[in-house]
């Protein structure tokens, strides 16, 4: 039952997430929310760097904290708009 709940997540919102987390615990804990699933997952402590990423490779989700030293979910959002259009950012 589980693999088939991974399967219609895959379906709906592929298969490729970006951790962005200033904390290291929390973006472990959210890391392990997903760990036992099948999607390739990267992680980065800031939207700077998260915007250089998504510039390399895209992702199909982000879940990103709402600001980081250096940059907010705006400057995120903006990045992702613009050139991920199919990219799901929480």
């Amino acid at each position: 039952m589980e693999n088939n709940m991974d399967e219609e997540f895959k379906k709906t919102f592929g298969d490729k997430l970006l951790i962005v987390e200033p904390n290291d615990e929390i973006r472990e804990k959210i890391r392990q929310v997903f760990i036992d699933t099948e999607l390739y997952i990267e992680e980065t402590n800031s939207i700077t760097k998260a915007i250089a990423m998504l510039d390399d490779s895209p992702f199909d989700i982000v879940i990103s904290e709402m600001q980081t030293q250096n940059a907010t979910i705006l400057d995120l959002a903006r990045v992702v708009k613009e050139k991920h259009k199919d990219t799901y950012l929480l």
